[in-house]
């Protein structure tokens, strides 16, 4: 009951499924500041696992600041912030990859 508490209503969701905005680069605006405790980060391991290093940026007011990195995100990669920050984006950057990774969600979730 936890999980679904914790995962079940994310305020931000995005995929790569229409393509790349930006080479590299997807983004989840949350409409206006929020805490984040949680960034869930999934590639459609079907078409193969890519992502060979990627980072998580969070927009508060003007600048964009790196809030975690790491290296493959394979089928989900949850990344944990605790203390929770506050943002009103968050962005993925893949850093390197060996082919054009397909990445089948990426969700913001709430302290809850």
């Amino acid at each position: 009951m936890k999980t679904a508490r914790r995962f079940g209503h994310p305020i931000a969701r995005t995929d790569s499924s229409q393509g790349w905005p930006q080479p590299g680069i997807l983004e989840c605006d949350l409409g206006s500041p929020r805490k984040v405790a949680h960034v869930v980060l999934e590639e459609e391991i079907a078409k193969g696992q890519h992502v060979l290093s990627g980072a998580l940026d969070a927009m508060a007011g003007a600048a964009w600041k790196t809030v975690a990195e790491g290296q493959s995100i394979g089928r989900k990669r949850i990344e944990r912030f605790q203390p929770p920050i506050t943002a009103q984006k968050i962005r993925l950057r893949v850093l390197q990859a060996d082919a054009i990774p397909a990445i089948s969600a990426m969700t913001v979730h709430p302290e809850y």
